[in-house]
């Protein structure tokens, strides 16, 4: 386990500081001229450190001019240039790895010049809080300078967003000024599988967007879950908290996970998942742990199996304390009372039965369903748009209704894609909390229906570029509705 020593102390100084007015990053309207060499451009220098190859005692501390957050900063080899500590344990030999780091602060003058030993995954610059662009910046090769012409002399926050770039200084005009901008918002620790794995522009950045929050570390590990181990390598959530996570004293930690533990044994995912949960409480009680399971594909994917999984999680995630918010069931209470309660099918559903006749709007008497209701009860009654579980026990399945005609006196409720197990008459059909993600597609092979069209990758499997921005922005909706209700912002 690593020491507890770390440079301040857990803390929580709620009410924390909330971007309420946007999820979405913003967007530099005349982004700055910009220039790559290898020669600087400009004469005065801002190192990040102040050592050299012969004398690495730096004469002040690591950072200088500038605020390091979402990371613990070491020196580099030579003492000049910023690394990162290697924070996440990869592996059951003790491989660990860097979680990245933001790099902030201020800057008076009209032109500025960065220089990094590498751009190995490139990096992320944020001016006012305003990106300069959403694809990460890099060049081939080491210790190439990145000159920002802005044009005009003002003084503006700058943001560098880095994974895997070593920063070793600025440079700027000779009458121009630098100094450190200040870390806003909790230290908040994102623990998950490879759908949190650390990038410039992996989830956790975006949900760190949208709360408006500086210091959101990333903790990712492949193939990871409370229980789950899918390489045969891999350290689990609840063998890695107190080493990398309750280590740097966050006063926030946000689950995601695990699409990895869906062949576990519920009740030992249930046990594993109040353990990570109750580590972190135990060690730091101010701490709040909010979270809940990833999907890989659209609500209606996932098997009955799977979904027992999930519900063991949530049992052991909320026994232990932590607050229970999920891309794959979303808080309910968000579209109001539920309806459908009592809500029965009227006629058997056969496997493989259609959900509608081949487009969101059209439903007949041959597919979709039909539920027993009662004009003057609304717990009888579906709404087409609401997620619902039909079935129970090993049979039970999830649809997003799409369409609802009318046979027999009776609604007929269509949805996308056909039913996976049979049922009988008088099983329940009842609203469940909605996913973000919808449709059984991908931005391969498309289905026209749901949102997992543009939000899941190449693989078939994890989120692309669109769809990890679309789970930061989700978690992050999700967290403020808790930090609201908590009366922590």
């Amino acid at each position: 386990m690593r020491a507890l020593h770390m440079p301040r102390p857990q803390r929580r100084s709620a009410p924390w500081p909330v971007r309420w007015t946007g999820h979405a990053p913003r967007m530099m309207a005349a982004p700055p001229a910009t220039a790559i060499g290898t020669v600087a451009t400009l004469p005065r220098r801002w190192p990040i450190g102040s050592g050299s190859q012969f004398h690495q005692v730096a004469s002040y501390q690591i950072g200088g001019m500038y605020s390091i957050s979402r990371s613990i900063p070491i020196a580099g080899p030579a003492g000049h240039s910023l690394v990162l500590e290697k924070t996440v344990t990869q592996n059951r030999e003790g491989t660990r790895a860097p979680a990245g780091a933001m790099i902030s602060f201020f800057h008076d003058g009209a032109v500025l010049e960065l220089l990094f030993h590498s751009t190995q995954d490139g990096f992320l610059l944020k001016v006012d809080d305003e990106y300069v662009s959403l694809d990460p910046l890099g060049a081939a090769g080491t210790y190439n300078f990145f000159r920002f012409d802005f044009a005009t002399r003002a003084l503006r926050r700058i943001d560098i967003i880095v994974f895997k770039a070593s920063f070793v200084e600025a440079r700027t005009g000779a009458t121009d000024a630098l100094w450190a901008a200040p870390v806003r918002g909790p230290r908040t620790i994102c623990v998950g599988d490879s759908f949190t794995t650390a990038t410039p522009t992996g989830w956790s950045n975006w949900f760190a967007e949208a709360m408006g929050w500086d210091d959101v570390w990333t903790s990712g590990v492949g193939a990871s879950g409370y229980l789950g181990d899918a390489e045969g390598l891999r350290i689990p959530f609840n063998e890695r908290m107190e080493s990398d996570v309750v280590a740097y004293r966050p006063e926030v930690v946000f689950i995601h996970g695990s699409v990895n533990d869906g062949g576990e044994d519920p009740s030992a995912v249930e046990a594993a998942a109040f353990h990570a949960v109750s580590t972190i409480r135990r060690h730091l009680p101010e701490c709040l742990v909010a979270g809940g399971a990833n999907t890989a594909f659209g609500a209606e994917y996932w098997i009955s199996g799977a979904r027992d999984v999930v519900d063991a999680t949530r049992a052991g995630f909320e026994a232990a304390g932590g607050h229970w918010m999920s891309t794959y069931e979303m808080p309910i209470r968000w579209s109001g009372e539920t309806n459908g309660a009592r809500a029965t099918l009227l006629d058997a559903v056969v496997e493989g039965q259609a959900g509608n006749t081949g487009t969101p709007t059209q439903v007949d008497g041959h597919t979709g369903f039909r539920i027993n209701s009662d004009s003057a009860d609304a717990a009888t009654k579906l709404r087409v748009g609401a997620t619902v579980e039909i079935g129970i026990g090993a049979t039970r399945e999830r649809a997003v209704l799409t369409a609802t005609s009318a046979v027999g006196g009776k609604q007929v409720f269509g949805f996308a894609g056909s039913f996976k197990y049979a049922h009988a008459i008088g099983e329940p059909v009842r609203e469940v909390g909605p996913s973000p993600l919808t449709g059984m597609g991908n931005s391969v092979y498309p289905t026209a229906w749901g949102s997992a069209d543009y939000y899941v990758g190449g693989d078939l499997y994890h989120p692309n570029t669109a769809g990890l921005m679309s789970i930061g922005q989700a978690n992050a909706a999700m967290l403020k509705q808790l930090l609201l209700d908590l009366g922590l912002s």
